[in-house]
């Protein structure tokens, strides 16, 4: 038994892509804030250092999530979570771009990293 009849099992693609989808901000939050803040600073350091700050912020809220989401149910948590993570990017997006300073960068990189959806152990 292989992979192959993993995915033609029934429903498998129903849970998968949704999954997948769902983790692709792990995968590439930090990786879209270098880039981001590195094209508008010019400074590889200063970029890193956002993403260092969005990723210490993921790493310290996530299991307050958990918590949450085991007292209060998943929907109630990720619903909020998710427009919350949306507002507090397109903020951290707006400020890389209209060249704020940096303490506002990484202030804005803070709830950015809290408020990433934590689909995995949900």
């Amino acid at each position: 038994p292989g992979y192959g009849q993993l995915l033609r099992t029934s429903g498998a693609w129903t849970f998968l892509l949704p999954g997948f989808a769902a983790r692709q901000p792990f995968a590439m939050l930090t990786l879209s804030i270098v880039l981001l803040v590195q094209h508008t600073t010019g400074s590889y350091g200063v970029a890193g250092a956002a993403a260092a700050v969005t990723g210490v912020s993921m790493a310290l809220f996530a299991p307050y999530g958990g918590r949450l989401a085991d007292r209060y149910g998943q929907r109630a948590v990720l619903l909020p979570g998710v427009l919350v993570h949306a507002a507090s990017g397109l903020t951290l997006t707006f400020l890389a771009l209209a060249d704020a300073p940096l303490w506002a960068l990484f202030l804005a990189a803070v709830p950015t990293g809290a408020s990433v959806p934590q689909v995995g152990p949900m």
